[in-house]
């Protein structure tokens, strides 16, 4: 067809413009025109420098013959080149536009609130899957062992018979679900593009213990591994995330990273994920070539990229992304086989300078710098059409990219997470012989353990581990020991003079109340607290028994106005009959060389034995020495040697609940009984020998300053020495012992030893992200599902400046048609 330019400039202009008032410059192809401004063929032929006037005329000719020959049928396609003007005499013309507004629809989930998860485990007992059991139970019930990965039990970092190469082996641990810490709530993922929708279940497990430290005169935390976990599966399996959404064969779902196959992509889909609390896009997706030939078991490798998207969308050819001072240009696309980039530019908005080009690569993100920024351009899709409007690109400029790579620390191209490493868990969908290549992201674990150094291995009160360092977003804090009430004990010795005419003690089984002497040195104990602390049963074939919040032993031995004097010896107890009056006291009788005399403690414990916690046992030596006899024999005090230790007193704590109830621990004291009795002491040192090593290094059997303390465990277990400070299994003090007394704090209830996992300081600060969208276009944000559902806007009538002739011209001389093809 003829091409008609007039036509044409005004179809292209918008609008009905007369040919008279229009200069239209033609039509050319590249810088070449083609057809002049009246709509003639621009024929030239040139002829030689020598010819003559006769060659002219046949050049003359034949550009005429070419020129009524030029017509030809044929579809073109032009590009309107160069901008309009529009005056209106002096001054310029303006079209009011009111009304403009956007109609968005929003779609609001459930929306997840931030939350808090507290921890509470035992002093002294292990963090793993069955807390406050002191490691009571087996196995079977206190950890996760490898197998399946499908079940609730099922160790995070399994590949179905062991742990994952490249992930932690740990199989005692802990684990922290949705149930229990709301932003862990099961996170719907989905693939608007392929239509496909996965679960995901976020977790955090952690391994480790707690326990009194010395240097540090506090209960600490020791954490062993602390690991962040996301498991994946689909809607009706557990494969997990598809690298690709459609399979190259019937089950090859590893392969379309081609450029007619690249949609398949799910990393070109925008497909979010939710890490650390928060949205990301799936960037990139490379699984292991590791051989898998089955639906069921998992291998390790590959990489996944995590992105924070700042700006979206679409671009044609020219359009920009404003990123503040500076716009991001889509100049041009270039497509070379299956190799498509995009050519872009950095764009000072204030001088329109151009800062920097580059080209990135449909799939991957291209870090930019330029003007002291870093500026990370992600290609998704492209269209590298011919014309304009047919070149576009579905692009994106992340403001973080994480690279979670197996087997190394996470963003190994940064050193912002040296602690913190990475294995990925895939699986293989129609895994068979003859296909064998992983395809589906069913795990990512990020973990850590005290070998990386970001677990100080003595966390105290305050102090926490960060899940992960960059970015900061959830912290796992120790939050010391909860608040107990404490009960203030003490052991008093009197060593100068005796206490004479205690009355009205009941010493048989008459109602007869004798009057008894204790001699020096003698041992007053006492609670801070009102009431029957202490209980004690009378001597036998005495009456009634004592209740008391004191009492009396008589280590240096007792003289009554009886005749049953002779049969007691030292170290009967004697306590008021009623813990309301000391008009009546009872004796307890201590039962001799191998005995032992209980006084039941409660508030230390409602067992009251000296195995499960809540008595205060009185022994001698001889019966503390001697495996057969009392009580504190079975906590090997049996040493050989020569000895100082007279008498030996321990108070038995309750150190346990639940699985953990008949558990105690012991704090254990000896008292010197001098010749002098004022010499008699309770701080010193002795130190002996193990039964049957007599040849190896003394050790002490008391320690000035010190008291022993046998552990509940497990993570302590046996006896040993202990300062001034210490805090038992229970949760009390051992607050300080000099020559006449010792003193304790006991925790009248279980203190507990916590943990707080919380959203860090600062981590909900807003993020802003840019979405370009068309009318009809939707997308989600943070969980809310935003569509453009109309574009309208009112358009005023126009006016003009003041002097202006109310008449407009249309100048299109600026303006030319390019044939693109």
């Amino acid at each position: 067809m003829k091409v008609n330019l007039k036509k044409i400039g005004a179809i292209v202009a918008g609008a009905t413009i007369l040919a008279s008032s229009v200069a239209f410059a033609g039509l050319w192809f590249g810088n070449t025109q083609l057809v002049n401004d009246n709509g003639a063929p621009a024929v030239k032929v040139v002829v030689g420098e020598g010819a003559a006037a006769s060659d002219g005329v046949a050049a003359a000719n034949t550009a005429a013959k070419i020129a009524s020959s030029a017509f030809k049928s044929q579809e073109l396609k032009a590009e309107l080149k160069g901008e309009p003007t529009c005056s209106a005499g002096s001054g310029e013309g303006k079209c009011a536009i009111s009304n403009e507004k956007v109609t968005l629809e929003i779609t609001v989930p459930g929306t997840i609130a931030e939350g808090t998860y507290q921890l509470q485990t035992l002093i002294g007992d292990n963090v793993d899957r069955l807390l406050i059991d002191r490691g009571a139970n087996s196995l079977s019930s206190s950890g996760y062992a490898f197998g399946s990965d499908a079940t609730d039990t099922s160790n995070p970092f399994t590949d179905s018979s062991t742990y994952l190469s490249g992930g932690p082996s740990d199989t005692s641990i802990f684990k922290v679900d949705g149930g229990m810490f709301t932003p862990f709530a099961k996170y719907t993922v989905e693939d608007p593009y392929a239509g496909k929708t996965y679960t995901e279940e976020q977790t955090l497990w952690l391994k480790g213990k707690t326990r009194y430290s010395e240097s540090k005169d506090a209960i600490v935390a020791d954490l062993d591994t602390l690991a962040y976990v996301l498991k994946f599966k689909g809607a009706t399996d557990d494969l997990g995330i598809q690298k690709c959404t459609t399979p190259t064969n019937t089950t090859l779902y590893a392969s379309c990273t081609s450029t007619s196959n690249s949609d398949y992509l799910t990393s070109t889909h925008k497909t979010q994920v939710s890490f650390l609390g928060e949205p990301w896009v799936i960037s990139e997706m490379d699984p292991p070539t590791t051989a898998l030939t089955t639906e069921t078991g998992l291998v390790s490798g590959g990489y996944v990229k995590l992105a924070k998207e700042s700006v979206t969308g679409v671009l044609n050819q020219g359009d920009s992304f404003d990123l503040g001072d500076v716009k991001i240009v889509l100049d041009d696309l270039e497509a070379h086989g299956e190799t498509v980039a995009a050519i872009v530019s950095i764009v000072d908005k204030a001088t329109e300078k151009v800062l920097k080009k580059d080209k990135a690569s449909v799939g991957t993100t291209k870090e930019i710098s330029a003007g002291g920024k870093i500026y990370r351009v992600h290609l998704y899709k492209v269209a590298p059409g011919y014309t304009y409007g047919a070149k576009w690109a579905d692009m994106a400029v992340y403001s973080k990219e994480l690279k979670l790579q197996s087997g190394s620390r996470l963003d190994p191209d940064y050193d912002n997470n040296k602690e913190w490493r990475v294995v990925l868990g895939w699986k293989n969908k129609g895994g068979a012989s003859t296909d064998d290549d992983p395809d589906s992201l069913r795990m990512v674990g990020v973990w850590t353990s005290d070998a990386y150094n970001l677990i100080n291995n003595n966390l105290v009160k305050g102090d926490y581990a960060p899940l992960v360092q960059d970015p900061v977003k959830w912290k796992l804090s120790f939050a010391g020991l909860t608040t107990v009430e404490y009960d203030s004990l003490k052991f008093t010795m009197t060593r100068d003079s005796a206490k004479n005419n205690m009355q009205y003690i009941r010493v048989t089984g008459t109602a007869d109340a004798q009057i008894c002497n204790l001699s020096a040195p003698y041992v007053y104990v006492s609670s801070s607290k009102d009431g029957a602390v202490f209980t004690v049963s009378s001597a036998a074939g005495g009456s009634g028994s004592g209740a008391s919040n004191k009492f009396y032993v008589a280590v240096g031995g007792i003289d009554c106005n009886t005749t049953d004097t002779a049969n007691m010896p030292s170290g009967a107890v004697i306590m008021p009959e009623s813990s309301t009056s000391d008009d009546y006291w009872v004796l307890r009788n201590y039962s001799g060389a191998g005995g032992t005399l209980n006084v039941t403690y409660s508030l230390a414990g409602d067992s009251q034995t000296w195995s499960s916690g809540g008595v205060i046992s009185v022994q001698n030596w001889s019966a503390a020495n001697t495996t057969a006899n009392g009580s504190m024999s079975e906590l090997r005090m049996n040493f050989s040697g020569s000895q100082l230790t007279n008498w030996v007193f321990g108070v038995s704590e309750k150190a346990g609940t639940g699985e953990s109830y008949t558990y105690s621990d012991h704090m254990i004291f000896g008292l010197d009984v001098a010749t002098q009795a004022s010499s008699s002491t309770f701080n010193y040192d002795e130190t002996t020998y193990p039964v049957g090593d007599t040849s190896g290094t003394a050790q002490y059997l008391f320690k000035k300053d010190y008291i022993r303390y046998v552990f509940a465990g497990p993570t302590d277990s046996g006896n040993t020495t202990k300062e001034e400070g210490f805090i038992t299994e229970r949760g009390s003090q051992f607050v300080a012992v000099d020559d006449e007394s010792v003193q304790f704090k006991v925790a009248k209830d279980l203190a507990y030893a916590k943990f707080v996992l919380a959203a860090a300081e600062g981590s909900s600060s807003s993020e802003a992200t840019t979405k370009i969208l068309a009318e009809g276009d939707e997308t989600t944000i943070s969980g809310v599902k935003i569509k453009v559902k109309d574009i309208s806007e009112t358009v005023g009538a126009c006016s003009v400046g003041t002097g202006a002739a109310p008449a407009c011209t249309v100048d299109t001389t600026g303006q030319s048609a390019v044939i693109m093809r």
